[in-house]
């Protein structure tokens, strides 16, 4: 249900990580474990990947997951 929720704001793992005050090993764990939306961008040998922020707010209401912080977007 979260594939059809982009808002093409793309998120850092950094941002993520914030977003919902977890590890990247965590955010690495529910990519793997819980289908938490990535979206690889394309480049080199070992491609960024970013997060887009409608996919993960949808995400996070079907997994009973909370927002903690707000201030997200000014870690850039």
């Amino acid at each position: 249900p979260w594939k059809d929720a982009k808002n093409n704001v793309l998120l850092t793992i950094k941002q993520v990580c914030r977003m919902f005050d977890v590890t990247t090993m965590t955010i690495y764990h529910w990519v793997a474990k819980r289908g938490f939306p990535k979206t690889t961008l394309p480049g080199g040998r070992n491609p960024p990947a970013r997060y887009d922020e409608g996919q993960l707010l949808v995400w996070a209401k079907f997994n009973s997951r909370e927002v903690v912080n707000t201030d997200y977007l000014e870690l850039c």
